[in-house]
This record gives C-alpha cells, structure tokens and sequence, in this order.
C-alpha cells in the first residue's frame, strides 16, 4: 500500500535559500529542454521528449546552458534532483498533451507545454535518491545538498518500517513542506476453502409439490 505522509518543515534561512535556488534551477532545466524541443520540432525532426532522452540531452549539454555571467558554470552547486525534477515535469506535460492530442486521454484537451515563470509555477522538488531521514533524530531529514533539516513534528511513529519511495518538497505561503511518499509491506491474503456437502435428503418422499396433485420424486 502506497502512501504520502505530509510534514512542515523549518529549514535555517541559508537552507530557504538553497531551496528557493533549487526550485529555481528546477523551472530553468524545464525552460531549456523546452526550447530544446520547440527547435527540433521547427527543425522537423522529431524530439526525444521522454525523460530519459531529457536527462540525456540535458548532462551532454549542462556545461554550456547553466554558465554565469562570469563564465563559470554553477550547475554543480546544486543537487541533480531539482534538474532533474524539471525535466521530468516536461517530459509528462509532452507526454499528456501527445495522448491528449491522440485520443487516449479523456477529458479536456490539453495544451501544448509552455514556457514556465516565476509567478505561475509551483515550487517544488523531487527527490528520488540522497535524501536520508535520521532514525535517531525525529524531528530531522537529511536531504542532498541542503544537509540536515528540522521537522515541525516527529512522523517516524507515521512511517514506522515502510520503504520511503520519495520526498517531494514544495513551497506554500512562504512555508516548506515534504511529502514523504512510502510503501507499507502487505501480508499476502490466503482465502479459507470450506467443504461442503450438497445433496438430497432420500427420505423425502414429493420433491416438488403441486395444488391439488403432487410429483412423487
């Protein structure tokens, strides 16, 4: 059984920084890809938009797209997680607006993906691997590049043994929250066969009985 336990967290304000940056680079990556595909597309080829075909293009060509005005390159400073939770978004929105465009998705049309801003994109980032929750601090998390983090409240009673798939952080009202995505082990259920017995009773004489006659069986 999967399931998401959501907790406020109290980053440092270094740490709000660093995440303020993270969601940033996040909403940059996606940007870049998306231009990445509009000129293949105006090129008439055809794009790689899956996300592996991303994070392929993206680590071939990191060094030249994420460069400062100083010509240094800073994609280092951050954690692969919040670039690669842009390309992921970009390559689902592709992916839903080909199947919306095909007939295999229901409901409304939806659009081809656009370019995302600051003022209308949520703040968030995924991440899959490196982030550690510490059994014998329960109000901590450790997640890459940010280190340490204090919980507003102890959830290891919450998640207790299951396997913890990801943590999604996301900004809310100038408040952090991580939405711990978990996996309870289930006991597989073994169905009780029961014997039994059908059959007639042989000392019934009219099995079935009509007005004013009967059937003798």
């Amino acid at each position: 059984m999967i399931e998401t336990v959501k907790v406020m967290l109290d980053p440092t304000a270094k740490q709000a920084r660093m995440l303020t940056e993270h969601t940033g680079v996040a909403r940059f990556a996606y940007n870049q890809a998306l231009s990445h595909v509009l000129d293949q597309l105006n090129n008439g080829q055809k794009p790689e938009y899956s996300y592996y075909g991303l994070r392929k293009w993206w680590n071939q060509n990191k060094n030249t797209l994420a460069v400062g005005a100083d010509e240094r390159v800073w994609w280092s400073r951050n954690s692969k997680e919040a670039y690669n939770t842009g390309l992921e978004n970009l390559s689902r929105a592709l992916r839903n607006h080909a199947d919306s465009k095909h007939g295999k998705r229901r409901g409304k049309h939806i659009g081809f993906p656009r370019f995302k801003s600051h003022s209308r994109c949520v703040s968030s980032i995924h991440f899959t691997t490196g982030y550690r929750l510490v059994p014998d601090d329960s109000h901590a998390i450790r997640l890459p590049r940010i280190g340490r983090m204090h919980r507003m409240e102890n959830v290891m009673r919450r998640i207790g043994h299951a396997h913890v798939l990801r943590i999604i952080v996301t900004r809310s009202a100038d408040r952090w929250y991580a939405s711990i995505g978990i996996e309870h082990e289930t006991s597989p259920i073994h169905a009780r066969c029961k014997r039994t017995s059908v059959g007639i009773d042989m000392g019934v004489k009219n099995l079935v009985t009509f007005v004013g006659r009967h059937r003798d069986t």
